[in-house]
């Protein structure tokens, strides 16, 4: 039977390695084999070759043919040669000894072969890796070199505009600072204006314009301080404007405030005549209920004094009405309503027709009821009135002194 010494692939894709195998020469290439002698493993740097040796010898002394491939691995592993040498022996060129020795130093030449190469190859490779380490540092040298250059061009690029900017706020300080003296050398002009104009209600108002103006100082600050300050940033003509719109409310305020405080001044003028009737002989009881209405009265108009002045700023949205909790009118309504009742609990000594005035219709009265004999009874509110003289009598000496009152002799 022909046998042929071959490689059978194994492995899987894209990393394949092979078995020796002897196998009849009909036998597929992957398919049944006499026997195995050994692997080859050509991913590794050299190959692998793991190799029967005595195994090979014998079956290429039998005849096996091995393939090319496994020829080159045959040879290199030294079968061909020690079959080459096992011949010689066999026709007398010399003994096994000499083959042997042969052999073995055909082994140790290959060895140091084997060994320069790689030697020569670890040295060529520790330099190709110096060399490229060389020139991987050049090219790191000259990556940090152009880093730094853009660094450094960025950096003094960066400080050129932060000190651009610092410049242009600087100057936009400046202005705002110009701008803020002009706004309060202005605000300071017209408080001393409506200070004198708005004398009642002016606090509140200037403390408004202050806190605008402060307000304004600090903003242009923060502005300052977080880069945003502009050139534009204080509006003098805009704040002139809003503090003469302040100083207009405060006008406003200031004429409410007086027109207010004026109407009240009428409302305690009418309420004085009131308290002014005296009501000492009057009845008790009576006299006492309309000094309690007239009381009510009087704290209705403090608490809204007290209002006015309490909300001075806030006159111009106020009126009276809301202040008294009723309207003027019915104010004086009350007050002409309680004069009418005190009036009529005065007690006038002589008045006879009731018009609380003595006056000759008195004295015609007096006389006609005593002529007709239709005077008033003792103790009754209206013989008060006729006994003039207070002798407890009515006689014409009453009528006498009823005359002198009239014509000022009394």
């Amino acid at each position: 039977m022909a046998t042929k010494i071959r490689l059978q692939r194994g492995g899987r894709k894209n990393y394949a390695f092979y078995s020796i195998v002897v196998a009849d020469v009909r036998a597929p290439r992957d398919g049944k084999f006499t026997e195995k002698i050994g692997t080859y493993n050509p991913n590794t740097n050299p190959a692998t070759v793991d190799l029967n040796f005595e195994r090979a010898l014998y079956w290429v002394e039998s005849g096996a043919q091995p393939t090319d491939t496994v020829r080159n691995i045959l040879s290199d592993e030294g079968v061909m040669l020690m079959k080459h040498l096992r011949g010689g022996v066999k026709k007398g060129a010399f003994d096994e000894a000499a083959a042997q020795a042969k052999f073995d130093a055909w082994k140790k030449a290959k060895e140091a072969g084997f060994n320069s190469a790689k030697a020569d190859e670890a040295k060529a490779k520790a330099k190709a890796k110096a060399a490229a380490l060389e020139a991987e540092k050049k090219v790191n040298e000259a990556k940090a070199k152009a880093i730094a250059d853009k660094k450094a061009a960025e950096e003094a690029e960066k400080k050129a505009a932060e000190e651009a900017a610092q410049q242009a706020l600087d100057e936009a300080k400046a202005i705002a600072d110009q701008a803020l003296k002009e706004i309060e050398d202005y605000a300071r002009t017209q408080k001393n204006v409506f200070t004198g104009t708005t004398p009642d209600v002016s606090g509140e108002f200037l403390a408004q314009v202050d806190q605008l103006v402060e307000d304004l100082k600090q903003a242009v600050e923060n502005a300052y301080a977080d880069g945003t300050l502009t050139d534009d940033f204080v509006d003098v003509n805009e704040v002139k404007d809003q503090i003469d719109a302040v100083y207009a409310n405060a006008l406003k305020a200031q004429n409410a405030y007086t027109e207010l405080k004026g109407e009240i001044a009428d409302l305690q003028n009418a309420l004085d005549e009131l308290k002014a009737i005296d009501l000492t002989d009057a009845d008790e009881e009576a006299a006492q209920k309309v000094e309690d209405q007239i009381g009510i009265l009087q704290d209705e108009l403090n608490k809204a004094t007290q209002a006015l002045e309490d909300n001075k700023a806030g006159a111009a949205d106020t009126d009276l009405e809301t202040l008294l909790g009723e309207s003027a009118d019915d104010f004086l309504a009350k007050v002409a309503d309680l004069t009418e009742q005190a009036e009529e609990l005065i007690f006038v000594l002589g008045d006879l027709d009731g018009d609380k005035r003595v006056t000759a219709a008195d004295v015609r009265v007096f006389i006609n009821a005593y002529l007709s004999g239709d005077l008033p009874e003792a103790g009754s509110e209206q013989f008060e009135a006729y006994d003039v003289n207070k002798d407890g009598h009515l006689t014409p000496a009453d009528a006498q002194m009823l005359r002198d009152i009239v014509i000022g002799k009394k």
